[in-house]
């Protein structure tokens, strides 16, 4: 073994770690995905119908287990809990007392009512880490306007980007692009926050805004010459809205070639028949390129269009000039690069049957995951995770029975 290895662990970097995730949809829930990949006990709390996202689409083996809730909720024990209720409220404040970690995506005045706004759960648990994730920064004036990833997407220009790359209609960008990013840069809070109380000892309100975390990264890019005082120019970064900045056409499919230095032009120009393009002053060195982009990109398509997709990536990767074919969806699911580092994990879930499983990527050099927990029913965990925080086998059935909880009786069978 390396001297600066580390020595390999069974122990996961959360083990130890309790989360109460009573998010919805995916803005907050995927963070509690990430989170139980890490060994965080995560209890999902969710209304005893379940998570509205549960029956979105239509497409399930099962009613309330359609692929969203089959990607986004595993590595979670679900708790069946109507928060409308002083009861489910009771419940609920009895979790909070053990917890290192709550988080939600209620608006805020649903929030105050339902018992799960920081000051409620830090008057129960001060050392808590309770993250809000939020349409809107609570500070402005767009603060508690209902907020789901198509409206952000419009709010931070997206679909006007899109619709000047062709002069088309504004397009949204077909993904939930900003739930998954608030979802990311949620975890990221929430890791870093439980770094800092193990310093320091504190809990924390922690509010995620959706619309800023996607305008972060959108001007990220596009705030470019307003980024000076007095601005040198417009927003919008030149090179990102070329409408050539596209994948091409080749003899028989689409490519994206991504020539950068002198050493990628050569080879293309060479491969091309044409290389005397390299001594021609519109394309001699980097300046002058980004000085005519607009006729190099179209000049690259042209010359895209002379080979066949296999044999541009055959050439070109051999030329060491980044390029990669422009597939389809059902190909992305084919990949054979995926297959190869075990992206779909094939697995048997109890009540789903056959299905894959996304692998999250990243490996580390002394720990490995190991079996995945399912994602779970509606309530399914209700009676072991009631149990957990002192209920009597009495009281449990008490609360199901008054519609507080859920837990269900039928075993399903996996098809």
């Amino acid at each position: 073994m390396n001297a600066t290895a580390t020595p390999p662990t069974d122990r996961a970097p959360l083990a130890g770690v309790r989360v109460i995730d009573a998010g919805i949809a995916l803005a907050a829930p995927l963070a509690g995905h990430f989170l139980g990949h890490f060994g965080a006990d995560v209890i999902k709390v969710e209304p005893p119908e379940g998570d509205y996202a549960r029956h979105a689409g239509g497409a399930a083996r099962h009613p309330g287990m359609n692929p969203f809730t089959l990607h986004t909720n595993r590595e979670k024990r679900s708790l069946a809990l109507d928060l409308k209720t002083a009861q489910g409220q009771d419940v609920l404040a009895r979790l909070v007392r053990n917890a290192d970690v709550f988080l939600h995506n209620f608006r805020p005045d649903a929030a105050a009512r339902l018992g799960v706004a920081w000051e409620a759960i830090a008057e129960i648990n001060p050392k808590i880490i309770h993250v809000h994730v939020v349409g809107f920064g609570t500070r402005g004036r767009y603060a508690g306007l209902p907020a789901y990833d198509d409206i952000i997407q419009s709010a931070v220009a997206l679909p006007q980007l899109m619709a000047r790359l062709d002069g088309g209609e504004p397009l949204l960008v077909p993904m939930a692009w900003v739930d998954r990013l608030v979802s990311i840069t949620a975890y990221g809070h929430i890791a870093t926050a439980l770094y800092g109380r193990a310093q320091d000892g504190l809990g924390r309100r922690i509010e995620v805004p959706m619309f800023e975390v996607a305008a972060h990264l959108v001007l990220s890019d596009h705030l470019y010459l307003r980024t000076f005082r007095p601005a040198l120019g417009p927003a919008g970064h030149f090179r990102l809205l070329d409408p050539n900045r596209k994948p091409h056409r080749t003899a028989d499919g689409y490519l994206c070639a991504m020539p950068t230095h002198d050493r990628h032009w050569a080879a293309i120009f060479s491969l091309a028949g044409r290389p005397e393009l390299l001594h021609d002053p519109r394309y001699c060195n980097m300046r002058q390129r980004m000085a005519h982009i607009e006729e190099l990109t179209s000049l690259l398509a042209r010359l895209l269009a002379t080979r066949t997709t296999a044999e541009w990536v055959e050439a070109l990767r051999a030329a060491d000039v980044p390029v990669m074919p422009a597939v389809g969806i059902d190909e992305l699911v084919d990949d054979p690069h995926l297959a190869d580092v075990g992206f779909l994990e094939p697995a048997r879930h109890p009540t789903e049957g056959d299905i894959f499983n996304l692998r999250l990527p990243g490996d580390w050099s002394d720990w490995q995951p190991g079996e995945s927990r399912p994602a779970p029913r509606c309530g399914e965990h209700s009676r072991e995770v009631l149990a957990e925080a002192g209920y009597s086998m009495a009281d449990i059935e008490e609360l199901i029975e008054a519609g507080i909880s859920l837990a269900p009786h039928e075993e399903v069978k996996a098809r």
